[in-house]
């Protein structure tokens, strides 16, 4: 799992998509590619976040019905591409 709050969303997008009029347009991109350049890896080092963000992610996910198998891999290792599945 690249973004935990982004696969709460997305996962819910055909319901929004079903209920509304809005036909949403996909432009896939490897954010993990741009937040890696930047140094950018949220929680990294922070196990008490870490551990919150989980538990939020468990919280959101009951609330819409879903059942993401927690916790995932987090941070994705430096070799795990999103071509390639499951990275490990």
């Amino acid at each position: 799992m690249g973004s935990t709050y982004t696969y709460l969303s997305v996962t819910r997008l055909p319901e929004v998509a079903g209920s509304t009029s809005i036909d949403f347009r996909w432009r896939p991109f490897n954010v993990r590619r741009v937040m890696v350049q930047q140094n950018n890896v949220p929680f990294k080092d922070k196990p008490v976040k870490v551990a919150y963000m989980w538990r939020d992610v468990e919280r959101r996910a009951q609330r819409y019905g879903l059942t993401p198998k927690l916790p995932a891999p987090y941070p994705l290792p430096a070799s795990c591409s999103p071509a390639r599945s499951p990275c490990s």
